[in-house]
């Protein structure tokens, strides 16, 4: 009963699913601001080479003036003139548009670290600061059974079974909400916490009255790890 159920879950979607765990995701708001106080740098040193420019001697170019010099008609001259450039002038101007590119690239990068922020807030919305740190399976909250989960009779995954406490919208929405900031702070290392198993996923589903969470994971050794963290929930 619980195979049919899991494909015709995996299907539908059920109640909803979280993208995997540790998988591969935009970069942090760290890395984000990181790049962007790179940028700045890079932007500083190009600022002070066009001001180096500007205060520094005017530098001409004249082109080839022996050339210009030879050039005659029946043995006349015919250039009385020759036009100059002002090499450092146009080396400022060259130094200015790169440092102005690079700003953009920089305003642009705390941008995208804001809307990490902002896209967090808003996941995390109703759920209170304190619980934002840890996941429900990490809070134990009205964990009522925990089962292996097979697939071709090879160990991939877990069930975690909650009592009726729990909602499927309750536990979609602060998987959301962590997934928000993983996204923002980068996956924590080593957290013990079943929802951070390195490339699980986790379906929602509501069942019989109750809530059910199929975490699933692509190696056996990364369900092995699933697995004794759910076995833990209940621990003490």
């Amino acid at each position: 009963m619980r195979t049919t159920l899991t494909i015709a879950c995996l299907a539908a979607g059920c109640a909803g699913s979280l993208p995997i765990a540790g998988g591969p995701e935009s970069r942090s708001w760290s890395e984000a601001q990181h790049d962007a106080q790179v940028l700045d740098r890079a932007a500083s040193e190009h600022e002070r080479e066009a001001e180096s420019y500007e205060n520094g001697p005017q530098t001409f170019d004249c082109g080839d003036l022996v050339l210009n010099d030879q050039y005659t008609t029946g043995g006349i001259g015919r250039v009385t003139w020759m036009p100059c450039f002002d090499v450092s002038r146009d080396a400022s101007v060259r130094e200015l548009e790169l440092a102005k590119h690079l700003r953009a690239r920089a305003r642009a990068e705390r941008e995208s670290s804001m809307q990490l922020v902002r896209d967090a807030d808003a996941a995390c919305a109703g759920i209170p600061a304190g619980e934002r740190e840890r996941s429900v399976f990490a809070r134990r909250e009205g964990v009522a059974s925990v089962t292996p989960h097979y697939q071709a009779g090879e160990l991939r995954g877990v069930w975690v079974v909650f009592d009726s406490s729990m909602t499927a919208g309750r536990v979609q929405h602060d998987l959301d909400c962590q997934h928000a900031r993983w996204v923002m702070h980068g996956m924590p290392e080593d957290s013990g916490d079943l929802a951070t198993v390195q490339g699980a996923r986790f379906h929602v589903m509501n069942h019989n009255g109750h809530v059910e969470v199929l975490v699933t994971t692509p190696t056996r050794s990364a369900a092995e790890v699933a697995l004794s963290r759910a076995n833990g929930l209940n621990a003490g």
